[in-house]
């Protein structure tokens, strides 16, 4: 009665099923679902405890529903079984400790997808890389987010990562792009099994700040306005068995630099034509 009974939840309660109380609890630490934490008995008898959790998201406040709702829906984005894989893969740059840690959790995909936004700010940061991946997914063949460029040679590139490449490509994105500040740039290779041949795709997370906003925020029931810079990122793509670059962003004035970047400085300077058909995998 409760999926039928709050509006705009059913990602929210889908996690309250799904999900042990413990699990739950760990979910409502986040900053965008203080709301679930607060006016709840958590001590009361965990077998009731699902059912008072939604009688009280029933009675958020809508802001407080609504960001506790994304949060939720990101989690169960990570928990279905293909981009559970994803996950799993980008957690083995955790420590080893917090490596073995992500794979004890309870609750199964669920549980792990929220360890991982949850248990610290490099983990987060890692969920925020599965996420990206995900998302250069789904945005495959969308024109107004998407570009691929062919690598024209016979042999593909060998792909070479550590931090003293990691510090270049940031400075020469930093320098294409005209940033303000220096970009962060995250990578993670996919490993997957074909035909009895293992396969790597290369992925690249470029974060940095986008164009400067106004908002407003209430303070002792004054309003004020104040400027900051929201975070953005890019994804790039490089799979060496279809000798291609594929580019997620925002706008086709950051498409194309980035994958000039990557190939002068990465790929022994081979030069890219944008394919025009949409490349589906």
């Amino acid at each position: 009665m409760a999926k039928k009974a709050v509006a705009n939840a059913h990602c929210l309660l889908e996690v309250i099923d799904q999900a042990s109380v413990g699990v739950v609890k760990a979910f409502s630490t986040l900053d965008e679902c203080q709301g679930l934490i607060r006016g709840l008995d958590w001590t009361q008898d965990e077998a009731g405890l699902p059912v008072a959790l939604k009688h009280h998201v029933a009675n958020l406040k809508k802001d407080q529903r609504v960001s506790a709702e994304r949060e939720a829906m990101r989690v169960l984005r990570l928990a279905t079984p293909e981009s559970a894989q994803i996950l799993t893969q980008v957690a083995q740059q955790l420590d080893d400790v917090h490596h073995r840690t992500f794979h004890q959790q309870e609750g199964g995909e669920i549980g792990r997808a929220i360890w991982m936004r949850t248990a610290s700010h490099e983990s987060a940061r890692l969920f925020d890389a599965a996420e990206s991946i995900l998302n250069a997914a789904d945005f495959r063949g969308c024109r107004r987010l998407y570009d691929a460029f062919d690598v024209p040679c016979a042999n593909p590139p060998p792909f070479i990562w550590n931090d003293e490449v990691r510090k270049d490509l940031e400075a020469q994105l930093t320098l294409s792009m005209r940033l303000r500040d220096s970009c962060e740039v995250i990578y993670v290779p996919l490993v997957a099994d074909a035909d009895g041949e293992t396969k790597t795709t290369h992925y690249l997370i470029v974060r940095f700040a986008g164009d400067q906003v106004q908002a407003m925020e209430v303070v002792n029931r004054n309003r004020r306005s104040f400027w900051y810079y929201p975070a953005r990122d890019a994804t790039l793509v490089y799979s060496p068995e279809h000798r291609r670059i594929e580019v997620c962003a925002h706008a086709l004035s950051t498409r194309q630099p980035l994958a000039n970047v990557l190939s002068k400085h990465r790929l022994q300077g081979a030069a890219f034509e944008q394919a025009f058909e949409p490349i589906l995998l």
